[in-house]
Parts: C-alpha cells; sequence; structure tokens
C-alpha cells in the first residue's frame, strides 16, 4: 500500500543522512587536529622543569635525581650549582623508571634525570639537578654502551677518556641526552656531553640545524675500567632544533656561557662539546635555567629558556681549546592571543664570583669577575661600581673594569699585581643596573687572600 511503502523508503533515508552528517563530523575534526582548524600543541612544547636542590660536602662526590610527575617523560636535563663554586661533572643524564643506568636501554622512556657532582673545594656547595618533563611527547631513549680503560697509576696524565655517540634513527632527533655511568661514579669526569647534527662535529654544528645524535666524552682516573652508557632522548614528532653559541677558552681559562633560546621557544635540552679532542676541558656545570638565568632561582615549573654551561680547560700548559654551547629549542605552545605584558622585575643579583668568597691561593696576576642573573647595563658598571680594596684600607685599588653582555660577567683588572700573602676585599654596589633600571638587589662583597 502507498502509506506503508512511503514509510519503508523514509528510514533508509534518515540513515543515509545520519551517515553523511557523521562522516563530516569525523573528517571536520581530523582537520582541526591535523591543523586545519584548531591550533594543537607539538610534542614537547609543554616541557617545564623539575628541580632537586642538593649539597655535597667539601672532597665528595653527590648524587642526586630530579624526577617528571605522574605520566610525564623527561626530555632533557643537567646540573648547575647555586653559588660560587660548581666542582666537576661525574655524570649527567636520562634513566627509565629502573633508575640505573645498566637497566636503561633503547626504547625507555625517561622519567628522571641522574646527575653527579664532585666537590673539590674546601667548603661545602649547593646545586640543583633539573629534569626538563612534557606531558604530550613521544620521546624515547636511545641508548649505547661504552668501557673507559683505567689507568696504571689512577692519575690524571696517565688517565684515559673514552668517546661515543648515542644515534637517533632517521626518522626522529635528539631533544636531549646525557651520559650515566653503571656503579659509582668515583673518579669519572666528563669532558664533553651534547647534541651534535649529521655533522658529527661541534665545529659544523650551527644555529637552525636538528640534532641527530648525541656525543659524550668521560675521562676515567681510577685504575678499574668503567662501563658508561651514553643516551639521546629522541622524538618522531617535535620541531626542536639547535641554537649554538661558541666560545674559545685559553689554557687554564674558566668560562661560563649561554646558549639562549629565541624569545617565542623554550628548551627541552643542551649540552657543551669541543670541537678536537676533549683532552684539555672539563665542565663544571651544564643545565636549563629559566629567565632568571641562575639556578638559585629556577625551580620546578619553570620554563627553560637557555642552557648554562661553565667549563674549565685543564691542565695548564695545553692548547686553546674551541667549543660550543648548545640549547635545544622547541616552538612555544599555540594560546589564545598575546600574553599579558611584564609585570615588575626583580632586581638583579651578583650569582657567582671568581675568586670565590673566602678562597685563598689566588694568584697575584688574577682578575676578579662577578656574574650577574641579568643583563645588566653597560655603563652601570664601572671603576665605581666594581672594586677592589685591600683589607683593612679604604682605598681602592687602580684596576681596568669590563662588562661582557654575551655572559652577564663583569671583570675587574688590576693595574698592578696583587701583594703575595695579603687579603683583599672586592666590592659590587647598588650603583650596577640592569636593563629595566632596577638597581642590584644589595652591596655583594667578598674577600680572598692572595697565594
Amino acid at each position: 500500500m502507498l502509506g506503508s511503502s512511503s514509510r519503508g523508503r523514509r528510514l533508509p533515508m534518515l540513515l543515509i543522512l545520519l551517515a553523511i552528517v557523521v562522516a563530516m563530523a569525523v573528517v571536520a575534526i581530523g582537520v582541526a587536529f591535523s591543523g586545519g582548524g584548531m591550533a594543537v600543541a607539538a610534542p614537547g612544547t609543554d616541557a617545564t622543569i623539575e628541580a632537586t636542590p642538593f649539597s655535597v660536602a667539601s672532597s665528595k662526590i653527590g648524587e642526586e635525581y630530579a624526577v617528571c610527575p605522574g605520566q610525564q617523560r623527561a626530555l632533557g636535563g643537567g646540573v648547575v650549582q647555586s653559588g660560587g663554586f660548581a666542582g666537576e661533572v661525574a655524570a649527567s643524564g636520562p634513566l627509565a623508571e629502573t633508575k640505573d643506568a645498566a637497566n636503561t636501554v633503547s626504547g625507555d622512556i625517561a622519567k628522571r634525570w641522574y646527575a653527579a657532582e664532585v666537590n673539590g673545594s674546601a667548603n661545602q656547595q649547593s646545586y640543583k639537578v633539573f629534569a626538563i618533563c612534557s606531558a604530550n611527547s613521544d620521546a624515547t631513549i636511545e641508548a649505547t654502551p661504552f668501557t673507559v680503560e683505567g689507568s696504571a697509576t689512577g692519575k690524571l696524565e696517565d688517565s684515559k677518556t673514552g668517546q661515543e655517540y648515542a644515534v637517533c634513527p632517521p626518522n626522529k632527533r635528539a631533544l636531549g641526552g646525557g651520559v650515566v655511568q653503571s656503579g659509582p661514579p668515583d673518579a669519572l669526569y666528563v669532558r664533553a656531553s651534547g647534541p651534535l647534527a649529521e655533522t658529527k662535529d661541534a665545529a659544523n654544528t650551527v644555529s637552525g640545524d636538528i640534532a641527530k645524535r648525541w656525543y659524550a666524552a668521560v675521562t676515567n682516573l681510577s685504575k678499574e675500567p668503567r662501563n658508561l652508557k651514553v643516551f639521546a632522548i629522541c622524538s618522531a614528532n617535535s620541531d626542536a632544533t639547535i641554537e649554538a653559541a661558541a666560545v674559545a677558552l685559553a689554557n687554564g681559562q674558566d668560562r661560563e656561557e649561554y646558549a639562549v633560546c629565541p624569545p617565542n621557544k623554550r628548551a627541552l635540552g643542551g649540552g657543551v662539546v669541543q670541537s678536537g679532542p676533549p683532552d684539555n676541558l672539563y665542565v663544571r656545570a651544564s643545565g636549563p635555567l629559566a629567565e632568571t638565568k641562575d639556578a638559585a632561582n629556577t625551580v620546578s615549573g619553570d620554563i627553560a629558556k637557555r642552557w648554562y654551561a661553565w667549563v674549565v680547560n685543564f691542565p695548564y700548559g695545553g692548547p686553546m681549546v674551541n667549543l660550543k654551547v648548545f640549547a635545544i629549542c622547541s616552538s612555544a605552545p599555540p594560546g589564545p592571543g598575546p600574553a599579558p605584558g611584564p609585570g615588575p622585575t626583580p632586581p638583579p643579583k651578583v650569582i657567582s664570583t671568581v675568586p670565590t668568597a673566602n678562597a685563598k691561593g689566588v694568584s697575584p696576576t688574577a682578575n676578579i669577575t662577578a656574574t650577574f642573573s641579568k643583563d645588566m647595563v653597560d655603563s652601570s658598571i664601572n671603576p665605581t661600581t666594581f672594586k677592589l680594596f685591600k683589607k683593612g684600607t679604604k682605598a681602592k685599588l687602580q684596576a681596568a673594569v669590563s662588562y661582557s653582555a654575551a655572559t652577564d660577567k663583569a671583570t675587574l683588572d688590576p693595574t698592578n699585581s696583587l701583594q703575595s700573602g695579603a687579603t683583599y676585599r672586592a666590592l659590587v654596589t647598588t650603583g650596577a643596573k640592569d636593563l629595566a633600571g632596577n638597581p642590584l638587589d644589595q652591596k655583594h662583597k667578598w674577600f680572598f687572600t692572595v697565594s
């Protein structure tokens, strides 16, 4: 009958229309999440810092972890001093849930960052180990084991250095990496640890490159061979690229340097690598820092904006070392509109000095340096704001004062050699100002004694 036949045809038509609507919705969702409509953050662009402070007694080695919360995974990390003296890095690298290098293998998810720091100073020193953690990254570990032979005497001149790479698969790029030993970190010193492009060397790895591998060099001062692993943390979906800062390090020179991410990016990892053999290079500290630029003020939840490294060219009598500090930087996550304008900025601080406070045996020809937590007004760093006195006197010594905007470091170069056995007082006054016009938080003074 006509009425019955009409109802029978209407039901299939409704089903067809419903199927079309569902199909269109699926296509729309696919387009939105593929970037055609809705902005979706690339993997790793949510990364923030987890920080764990620790202290190391004089002439001891300290170990500590920074652990990513919940389901987050580590993309990079490092260790930086909170104060004037760094020591030497014995190990710094990612570990899986197992917590040790021997059981962390390729394909694992990095859940924490391990660091071991040697404190060769006469005083207890403070450090922070940092992990850069993400909830939306696909990054996993690539691990390469290697062995560094022991020396017959256990002395520096007879020590052995091993070098190795961890290489990301062809469709992946490195976001971070490091090197960790199996067993205790005793008698190990990191000479270099950092990302490299396809070229495999630091000289040809430049800003804008994609990191494809992680390089590490470690010296073993013990008589026994030591087993280690170099780790690369590799992602198939990240947009992260390298920022590079070149450093020329004269023999016997200590140097602090930053590789800074562009304003719209954040650091996921980083490191420091030499051009040529690693024989004269030691890494005192290498790790991420927030906008504040110092470890003391970089805390959990911060966004890493730069990579800091402190390196030394030692032993004395060797050649100049050319090296690069690298930051691996990723785009910031998309947002609904421009960020709100900046609020009041904190005052700058002196975060490290050379010589350190109460140092003894300082060379009579040494320069005195002070590193600030923020970019400073060049003209505010001068002989009236950075001064040197012989203890017990009020007359400042004649000296040339300079400021490096690249490192935020002021240098005082005395006109005459310092007196052997004498104690001196260095002073930075509140006349030193940052680029926002804020004066130094307080005058900073310290003493040291000449050998």
